[in-house]
């Protein structure tokens, strides 16, 4: 089973998402890694090691004019993120931000990320890190694990630390217990740890269903509860199996797995789409519809996520990567978690 597509994690929010602990014996098979957009930036788009970056987004060293500033690799990351977001699952943009505009917009928040105290990002940092983002294929875009070395820089906050992004910790990892809450710094698990995601464990092992940081086999390979796959196989019929595509055949019960990041469901056994609805369009149930750009399906119809400042209440979704804050809708920031 998957479960759903368009929860990104804010702690890298930028970079690479959380978990799932899937009944099929492979955890995080869905894009993001608990069937999330991916993130931006490294798991969270984390933010540069304290001392070396400016907190107003001058040059955060190297001297010269042409220096990259904080703000404009910020300003990169959002659009070459977008832009591959768009072009590797149009059914991922379109239900988590509506549009590369709007998806862009949203990522504003990479500066608190870049700017957090004991962050690991440098302006130059974050640089190569879209360099090497961008190399990837789309595979590797919507379901990696480990994210590529340069989107997953160490902070200087020692373990047990508050902490809400990554890549403030020395560990390399800030430990969340739910969006809009600060988290603690924590090592990540080696083989054999427990884990409640793959988020709780070393880059190259996956959370098994059994609760176990295990690591995954690949396509064709026997799997089970104990066994994982990789991030982006489905255990079907006892073996990894890649999703498979609209108008592809299907079986519910350990056939072939439909791609989420397509938006496609087993229907029969066929895979189909599931379709995509704007605000107040029936949504959910016998529909087989889901909302565009973030929105709610609440009773029946697609509620617009709602907007910063405005007060969050009704069952309905702020607008990513923002969270209902004392009743508010809001960035949830490193200042926060002192």
């Amino acid at each position: 089973m998957r479960t759903g597509l368009v929860a990104l994690r804010v702690s890298l929010a930028v970079l690479w998402g959380a978990t799932c602990a899937c009944a099929s014996g492979g955890d995080d098979s869905s894009p993001g890694g608990d069937g999330s957009v991916p993130p931006p930036f490294d798991g969270s788009v984390d933010a540069p090691r304290e001392g070396t970056a400016p907190r107003d987004g001058a040059s955060d060293g190297g001297g010269g004019d042409a220096a990259v500033t904080l703000t404009q690799a910020c300003n990169d990351n959002a659009t070459a993120y977008c832009t591959q977001l768009a072009m590797c699952s149009p059914y991922l943009m379109s239900t988590e931000y509506g549009d590369t505009a709007t998806c862009e917009s949203r990522l504003g928040y990479c500066l608190d990320i870049v700017t957090a105290k004991g962050t690991g990002w440098t302006a130059d940092g974050l640089e190569a890190c879209v360099k090497a983002r961008s190399k990837l294929s789309c595979q590797q875009f919507l379901y990696e694990r480990p994210a590529p070395a340069a989107c997953t820089p160490t902070g200087t906050l020692k373990a047990d630390a508050t902490c809400l992004y990554d890549t403030q910790c020395a560990t390399g990892y800030c430990k969340l217990t739910s969006a809009g809450a600060c988290g603690t710094c924590v090592a990540l698990g080696g083989s054999g740890a427990a884990c409640t995601s793959s988020n709780d464990c070393e880059q190259t092992l996956v959370c098994s269903g059994s609760g176990l940081c295990t690591k995954p086999v690949g396509a064709g390979a026997a799997c089970s509860a104990t066994t994982p796959c990789a991030l982006g196989l489905d255990c079907a019929g006892g073996a990894c199996a890649k999703p498979v595509a609209v108008g592809a055949a299907c079986g519910a019960d350990g056939g072939a797995p439909c791609d989420p990041a397509a938006g496609a469901y087993c229907s029969g056994t066929t895979c189909a789409a599931l379709s995509v609805v704007k605000t107040s369009d029936p949504c959910g149930g016998a529909t087989n519809a889901v909302c565009y750009g973030g929105a709610t399906c609440l009773a029946g119809s697609c509620q617009g996520p709602v907007k910063d400042g405005k007060a969050c209440d009704g069952g309905i979704a702020c607008q990513t990567p923002s969270t209902c804050n004392v009743g508010v809708c809001g960035l949830f920031g490193a200042s926060n978690c002192k």
